[in-house]
């Protein structure tokens, strides 16, 4: 129909095969980048004093966008925000990467988003974890901590709770 020389029957099977192993690091970043895209939305929404339709109407902002928004609108301190937004920018990179795969590619973005990340969270290893980077941005978002701290005040309460408590009530702490 298009005039090439194309087998669709092979392409159904690519396909196919395709789909019997999906690559779980790409499905990763592009779950948790629409969720970023969702939060950086909602926290858009509540620094713009009439945000109904921002987010809604076409054409619709890309992330870019949203980015550039974002450090605009922002109300802290100006290098947080820049911290922030060279994060979001590389996320954008991997997500990019992994839509179109080239391992190098995906490699050399994955620690860009590192080194950016890092400027957030001294402590991450040496390659981020998708997962830890779009916790961390959501944490940075709120109040400028991050996964580490988060981990840190868990593992404090953990102790109270699972040790401290319990010794105080059976009275074997004194």
């Amino acid at each position: 129909m298009a005039g090439a020389h194309y087998d669709g029957i092979a392409g159904v099977m690519r396909l196919i095969e395709a789909g019997k192993e999906p690559d779980t690091f790409a499905v990763e970043v592009v779950t948790y980048h629409a969720v970023i895209e969702s939060e950086i939305e909602a926290v858009i929404s509540e620094l713009v004093p009439r945000p109904e339709g921002l987010f809604t109407t076409s054409p619709r902002m890309s992330f870019g966008h949203k980015i550039h928004l974002l450090k605009a609108l922002w109300a802290g301190a100006p290098d947080q925000a820049d911290k922030l937004c060279a994060v979001l920018r590389r996320f954008q990179e991997v997500r990019n990467a992994v839509a179109h795969p080239d391992p190098k590619q995906i490699k050399g973005c994955v620690a860009g988003l590192t080194h950016a990340y890092r400027e957030i969270d001294p402590t991450i290893g040496d390659e981020a974890d998708i997962l830890e980077v779009a916790q961390g941005i959501c944490l940075f978002l709120q109040d400028g901590s991050n996964v580490t701290e988060l981990k840190a005040l868990f593992d404090g309460l953990g102790q109270l709770v699972n040790s401290g408590i319990p010794k105080v009530i059976s009275g074997k702490d004194k």
